[in-house]
């Protein structure tokens, strides 16, 4: 019974306002909605405080039937063919950015009663209230122990950076690139610069060196920092620095200032920077420069 057994816990709140049963199919349709709506998202809020946040939208779906979900006890079985209503609240995008899941919830509402079944939350945990009813353990109360802890999902770098929009990649691009050239390469940094971000390239090398070889064929940003005429004429270089990060992960490739080069192929990037850049790994410094 997947869905109704998931967690046997409970909530807090004050006296339900839906604690008289509501026969559902007598309402108009508009005036049925607004019920279930409300009622979702008491339940969710009283089992689950926290997974209800951010701007939601509501679905709610065709009457479907009860058909236990397998569970063969008495009590269950009486209550096979119960027609009910479920509402799905689900998260907008920036939201489900946030926190990884689609949706906060999904209560479903017995239509002859307007009682809630079970509210399951977005990682599929939740509780259910055939056993005891809804209305019963709002009245007793509810203790932090018995309600559904929120929780953000775990979402790796590389995913989020995939899930980022074009604005918000071209944003992530710019200040990683920003962050290596500052660390790798800050006295070609030292004049005014221009970030630009290349359309995606696929990485190309020669070199048959087994850590560089595995990742021919992957496609990356390449950002630029461009230096403003005036430097340009100065110290004969076009830019300060040319940062590149892998398109799959976000992460960074390799830097290039003047004809020097730091790769992180065989140590990446947020290691080196954990474990402490030193002047030594930095980009030698050496322009030639008119006065």
């Amino acid at each position: 019974m997947k869905r109704i057994i998931t967690l046997a816990i409970v909530f807090a709140c004050c006296w339900s306002a839906f604690a008289q049963q509501t026969n559902l199919s007598q309402m108009t349709e508009k005036a049925r909605n607004e019920y279930l709506t409300k009622l979702a998202k008491e339940v969710t809020e009283n089992i689950g405080p926290g997974w209800l946040q951010g701007e939601v939208s509501i679905t709610i779906s065709p009457l479907k039937v009860f058909d236990g979900d397998g569970d063969t006890r008495e009590h269950i079985k009486a209550l096979l063919g119960r027609k009910y209503y479920e509402v799905r609240i689900i998260y907008d995008e920036k939201t489900r950015k946030e926190v990884g899941w689609s949706h906060a919830s999904e209560v479903r509402i017995w239509e002859d009663s307007g009682e809630p079944i079970d509210v399951i939350y977005g990682h599929n945990y939740g509780r259910h209230f055939l056993d005891k009813p809804y209305r019963e353990f709002v009245k007793e109360g509810i203790g932090p122990t018995d309600q559904v802890k929120f929780e953000k999902m775990y979402i790796p770098e590389w995913m989020k950076f995939r899930l980022m929009t074009e604005e918000e990649r071209k944003e992530y691009l710019i200040k990683k690139a920003k962050e290596v050239a500052l660390a790798f390469a800050p006295e070609w940094m030292q004049w005014e610069v221009t970030p630009q971000v290349s359309p995606k390239q696929k990485y190309f090398s020669n070199n048959q060196r087994q850590d560089i070889q595995k990742n021919v064929g992957r496609e990356y940003y390449a950002v630029t920092f461009y230096y403003n005429g005036e430097t340009k004429a100065k110290i004969k270089y076009d830019y300060a620095a040319l940062v590149r990060i892998w398109a799959d992960d976000g992460e960074v490739a390799s830097i290039g200032a003047g004809d020097w080069v730091r790769a992180f192929y065989s140590t990446p990037y947020e290691q080196m920077k954990k474990e402490g850049i030193k002047p030594e790994d930095q980009l030698h410094f050496e322009p030639i420069i008119d006065y």
